[in-house]
């Protein structure tokens, strides 16, 4: 059986550089702040949304502490797998 030329196993790539670990840091902090203000801006919403936005910052914070603190992400994300169509 033959791979197609745009599928590759996860053992054939590279680290990323540090600068693309930064860049995909800096796309992540910014989905999740645009995500939190995304709430403030769907007037359907209101106040019924503010315990959501409050724990998404929480998790941010509590992220971000983690990976100052151990210099890697914690091991929720670590060790997270694509699941789609597993049960």
């Amino acid at each position: 059986m033959t791979t197609a030329p745009h599928q590759t196993t996860l053992n054939s790539l590279a680290a990323p550089e540090d600068d693309e670990l930064q860049a995909l840091d800096a796309y992540w902090q910014t989905a999740n702040y645009l995500a939190v203000g995304m709430i403030d801006r769907v007037d359907s919403l209101g106040s019924r949304a503010a315990h959501v936005k409050e724990r998404m910052k929480d998790e941010i914070q509590k992220h971000r502490a983690y990976a100052y603190t151990h210099g890697m992400d914690a091991p929720e994300i670590n060790n997270w797998r694509w699941t789609f169509g597993h049960s």
